[in-house]
């Protein structure tokens, strides 16, 4: 019965399986599926091999971040004012190295023959700033995302570079210098990261002095901390002090040597040598602390509201008896001042951190100088995110502790642990400065390095497989849908007005002659500046206000031998500017400048008859 049944089955069978096949309009829904399935298969596997082949690609990944930070600077060249400030001290020094190769080696040299370069290619203020802080944002962007590539696997290190390159404290940040004091670190971690052994770890000591000689000073602290882990790491390796000898003077002593080479090259075209050098350094120390000082004091009291950068040694002489003095001095002289002024940057710590991080912090109190974006939610539920992230990513990281060291961080040790000295001065700088997000940038990197180590921690990695998947979609819908930062930027530059409007008469501007404006009369005489003869003398219009009424406006100029007077639209708004103006002909003044227009009016006045 069994094999009779078995048979009839058999031959239920066989004629299926020698029928023709159906036609081709013919086919059932099923048999379509099953037929097309496996060309289905072909075509999704060579799209994920093609789309895993992109994401490791270190040229797509390089090109992307570039893309994308090139699309939230753009436009930047249009909208953006001539930098105010330090900028154009540093643009009458970076002339003086382009024109006669000087520089003074205690403010910043190696920015300032960056800076100087630029006039190689265009003699404009202007186009020399706006060209070299977009160098630097760029090569920011690209360098971040080289270290974040030896510490993390790729995508999350582009993800990281990503967060860096959308956050306007990096692009937008108020003076070049602090961005551009960024790249010789970096370049000290990529050195150590790229360059095996201990020529690595000398590479990157030698860097990392470079930039505390030549950029900023408080990185010795640094430079200090990581020679000192590099000197004890290499004796315990040796046997004796020939072998430790034989290693350190090739691999740290040439790099050394060759800092020492630069460090002296640029002494050598220094404007400040020995015995002006100490002066110098000392002034800048203590005017430091005399502006810092004075500007905390004035958030905490509201009795004093005078300018804390050009009245801040008056508060100092009333608080500790002298009008500039050192920290050391400071603090022996009146403790309680100098310890309420520490505790006040440090209550300043968490919302520093999130404008660094975030560009928007939740604290009422500015951490920085310039005015920062106060935003609560966001700056809270980020702050949140980020605290998860670190916290359950160290508590995962911290149980594989019995993988050992290399299986967390891989053979990247010496990176990290460099990053920790240089982070380490970030302790000084907010003591004796306050938490300014400008001044942290490389604590900044440290964080963010180490919270994608704790996101790829938590991801494990099955999800990490995935996303490569994902990231060329998302990589393209950043760069396509992320708006500009300076799109919807009202163009309002009063500066570059005022340096286009006067650079025709930059020659008669020299030795003294005193220049009124609206503002920014002192960075205007900068950036004009000529590199042989003495500027000019930029004055403030709203300090020279007639006080009472039997006073004209003309007589205050007199009394200051005023040359040049810039004359805006919110000027002649004035009762007093407007007689000034009807009779300026008669007291001998001429205008030799006008622009008559709905957008901006303005006008330049010259008495001839005033020379210096």
């Amino acid at each position: 019965m069994r094999s009779r049944h078995r048979g009839k089955q058999k031959s239920a069978l066989a004629p299926q399986q020698d029928a023709a096949p159906p036609p081709v309009g013919d086919v059932s829904p099923l048999a379509s599926k099953v037929g097309a399935f496996p060309a289905n298969a072909r075509v999704f596997s060579k799209v994920v091999s093609r789309l895993t082949h992109i994401s490791s690609s270190p040229l797509a990944a390089y090109t992307a971040i570039l893309a994308l930070q090139l699309k939230v600077i753009w436009g930047m060249w249009l909208v953006k004012d001539l930098t105010i400030g330090d900028t154009s001290y540093y643009y009458a020094m970076a002339k003086l190295w382009h024109v006669k190769s000087l520089a003074s080696i205690t403010w910043s040299p190696l920015y300032v023959t960056f800076y100087g370069s630029m006039l190689n290619f265009t003699g404009d203020a202007y186009g020399a700033t706006i060209t070299h802080r977009s160098i630097i944002v760029l090569a920011l962007a690209a360098m971040i995302l080289a270290l974040m590539r030896q510490l993390l696997s790729p995508l999350i290190a582009w993800f990281v570079a990503a967060w860096w390159v959308l956050l306007p404290i990096h692009f937008d940040a108020l003076y070049e210098v602090h961005l551009f004091a960024l790249i010789p670190i970096l370049a000290a971690l990529l050195a150590v990261s790229l360059i095996r052994g201990a020529l690595g770890r000398g590479v990157s000591f030698a860097a990392l002095l470079a930039a505390a000689v030549l950029m900023r000073n408080e990185l010795l602290i640094a430079w200090f901390l990581y020679a000192g882990a590099c000197l004890l790491y290499e004796f315990r390796r040796r046997e004796n002090m020939r072998q430790l000898l034989r290693v350190a003077i090739p691999q740290y002593g040439i790099p050394l040597a060759l800092t020492i080479a630069l460090c002296g090259f640029y002494y050598a075209h220094a404007t400040d040598k020995w015995p002006a050098l100490k002066e110098t350094v000392d002034r800048k120390h203590t005017l430091n602390i005399c502006q810092v000082y004075a500007f905390g004091y004035q958030q905490r009291h509201s009795d004093w509201n005078k300018s804390p950068w050009t009245d801040c040694q008056e508060l100092m002489l009333t608080t500790f008896g002298k009008g500039e003095l050192p920290l050391t001095d400071a603090l022996w002289r009146n403790p309680r001042a100098v310890l309420e002024h520490v505790g006040w940057n440090l209550s300043l710590v968490p919302a520093g951190l999130q404008v660094l991080l975030f560009n928007v912090t939740a604290g009422k109190v500015n951490p920085d100088y310039a005015p920062v974006k106060v935003f609560p939610a966001p700056a809270i539920c980020a702050s949140l995110l980020v605290l998860v992230i670190l916290t359950l990513g160290s508590w995962r990281l911290w149980k594989r502790r019995n993988e050992g060291v290399a299986a967390i961080f891989g053979n990247r040790g010496w990176t990290w642990i460099c990053m920790l000295c240089i982070s380490s001065i970030s302790i000084y700088i907010i003591i004796t400065q306050r938490p300014r997000p400008s001044y942290l940038f490389a604590l900044g990197v440290l964080i963010m390095a180490f919270s994608g180590l704790c996101l790829e921690a938590l991801l494990g990695a099955r999800i990490r497989a995935r996303i490569p998947l994902a990231w060329p979609l998302i990589a393209a819908a950043l760069i396509l849908l992320v708006p500009s930062h300076y799109a919807a930027k009202p163009v309002d530059r009063p500066l570059l007005s005022l340096y286009r409007a006067f650079r025709p008469f930059a020659p008669k501007l020299t030795n003294g002659v005193v220049v009124v404006t609206p503002g920014y009369g002192i960075e205007l005489c900068n950036y004009l500046k000529d590199v042989i003869l003495f500027p000019c003398q930029g004055i403030d219009y709203p300090g020279l206000r007639p006080a009472g009424g039997n006073i004209s406006l003309n007589q205050v100029f007199e009394a200051r031998n005023v040359r040049f007077v810039y004359v805006d639209q919110n000027m002649m708004q004035e009762p007093v500017v407007r007689d000034f103006l009807a009779s300026s002909k008669q007291h001998g003044w001429e205008t030799v400048a006008l622009q008559a227009s709905p957008a901006a009016s303005w006008r330049i006045l010259e008495h001839s008859n005033r020379r210096h």
